[in-house]
């Protein structure tokens, strides 16, 4: 299960519990009026591997 965040014309913000597999809210379910999904936020993202490595993590086999 996962928690979603929603605003509605009416209510404003909301959180909503979901499967992962259902679809997002287009109705608010206390009032009946058009809702829809607010990003909670920018996902964190890490990057692994060549050639995000800076050149310190080499190590000194690389810089001799």
């Amino acid at each position: 299960m996962v928690t979603r965040q929603y605003e509605c014309e009416a209510c404003g913000y909301f959180e909503h519990e979901h499967r992962v597999s259902e679809d997002s809210l287009t109705e608010c379910p206390k009032c009946g009026r058009k809702c829809w999904r607010v990003w909670q936020g920018m996902p964190t993202v890490w990057w692994v591997g060549w050639p995000f490595l800076r050149d310190a993590d080499l190590g000194p086999e690389v810089h001799g």
